[in-house]
């Protein structure tokens, strides 16, 4: 543009539709990768489901390893071998 140009307007349109069926889809994955990672395990333990939804943020989303720490009876040992199970 030049020196007293004015800048344009454009008007677009999203059919935001899409995007809630998208949405909707993509939550209903993360849910299902979380049942996965509790095993069938329904709880409303709060720590356990923090827990899951940490190990998720690394599990589901990276080829990386993980190290599980924690003290005995954390439940360490089933949640490595849930993940390593696929």
């Amino acid at each position: 543009m030049g020196k007293g140009d004015v800048g344009g307007c454009e008007i677009i349109d999203l059919d935001l539709a899409r995007y809630d069926v998208l949405a909707e889809r993509l939550a209903a994955v993360r849910d299902d990768a979380v049942r996965y990672l509790k095993s069938g395990i329904s709880t409303q333990n709060a720590a356990f489901n923090r827990m899951i939804a940490e190990i998720e943020q690394v599990a589901l989303h990276s080829p990386s390893p993980i190290l599980l720490s924690g003290p005995t009876g954390a439940g360490k040992i089933d949640a490595g071998a849930q993940d390593f199970s696929n």
